[in-house]
This record gives C-alpha cells, sequence and structure tokens, in this order.
C-alpha cells in the first residue's frame, strides 16, 4: 500500500491468498477505509491519469479498473465521458506514434489498429483521424 493506491477487492484477493480469514479481511479493509488509508475513489482518480498519461483510451482504462475489482458505478463516474476530450487526447497519442500524414489505406487500418488497442472509441478514433488529416491540411 506504500507504493501504490490499492482498490478494496485487489487487497481482500492479496489477504485470501495469504491464508488470512475472510471475517479478518472484511474487518481490517474496514478500518483501513475508516482510516482512508484505502480509497477507491482516491485510486480511480490516480489510476485514470495513470493511464492516460500512457496514451491509454477510457475503453482500455474502464477494463483495467473492472479487473482490478473497480465497482461498475465508480468506474462510469470516475471516467471523463466528453468524447472530444479523449479523440483530442487520441490526436496526441496518434501524432506521436506516426509524425507523418496518413498514406494508404493499409496505413490508415494500422492506426486504427493501433488506437483500438490502446482503448480508444470508434467515435473517438474516427474523430481523431478527421483532426488529424485536417491537422496535416492546415500545416
Amino acid at each position: 500500500m506504500a507504493r501504490r493506491e490499492h482498490t478494496r477487492g485487489e487487497l481482500q484477493r492479496k489477504l485470501a491468498l495469504r491464508g488470512h480469514a475472510e471475517k479478518t479481511i472484511g474487518v481490517v479493509l474496514d478500518e483501513l477505509a475508516q482510516q482512508s488509508l484505502l480509497d477507491e475513489h482516491r485510486f480511480v482518480e490516480v489510476f485514470v491519469r495513470s493511464r492516460a498519461g500512457r496514451g491509454q483510451g477510457p475503453v482500455r482504462i474502464a477494463q483495467e479498473m473492472r479487473a482490478r475489482g473497480v465497482p461498475d458505478e465508480l468506474v462510469r463516474t470516475g471516467l471523463p465521458v466528453q468524447d472530444s476530450l479523449w479523440a483530442q487526447h487520441a490526436r496526441k497519442v496518434l501524432a506521436k506514434k506516426f509524425p507523418t500524414a496518413i498514406g494508404d489505406l493499409k496505413d490508415r487500418a494500422k492506426r486504427i489498429r493501433f488506437l483500438e488497442y490502446r482503448g480508444f472509441s470508434h467515435a473517438q478514433i474516427a474523430a481523431a483521424l478527421v483532426g488529424s488529416a485536417n491537422a496535416d491540411h492546415h500545416d
């Protein structure tokens, strides 16, 4: 816990693997939450900022949070929902990886696959590609 934020689910699994009783785990996790040492809202905030900083999109970030045991409601409220912001982010990620203008259809498909893997939605990818094409024409 000293190195990074954890979710309740992560700590519960770790303690269970080490052989601690479920009842004891629940009491300890409740105590940590009361002392603000375990705060899933804080985890989500830090996690989203960290993953976005690595160039990941909202789809992938949400999947990773769910895999770590973050409740769906917290995933929904913790991720910014504005597609335009995510499209801008996708455009920056794309420009860093592919600094040249889009070439042929094969090149375009490669860029789409890259952004899909990074976790951007199809709408965000389309907006990013249109935005990057417009930026290329204005240079």
